[in-house]
């Protein structure tokens, strides 16, 4: 928790079109998705982020973890002062 995000900015992110491609290894994954990302920080407006996401996923054990992650964002230019969102 940073000074800076007291109160905590307000994040909400919508993940779809989810398409997992079988790679010819058997222990990793390539998922491509689409997000939107709406952030607001206190009565301010809202900043809106869209793009698309690669991941790469490789078993550790049991579960998966995520190898890689490639953001590409739809906005050519970022009209925000500041940007500490995860994606």
């Amino acid at each position: 928790l940073a000074w800076a995000e007291i109160p905590p900015t307000r994040t909400r992110r919508l993940i779809g079109n989810v398409q997992v491609v079988d790679t010819s290894s058997s222990d990793e994954l390539t998922v491509f998705s689409n997000f939107v990302v709406y952030s607001n920080r206190r009565d301010s407006t809202g900043e809106i982020f869209a793009g698309r996401r690669t991941d790469v996923l490789r078993r550790s054990n049991t579960s998966w973890q995520v190898a890689s992650r490639h953001i590409l964002l739809d906005q050519t230019v970022l009209l925000t002062d500041s940007l500490s969102i995860l994606f």
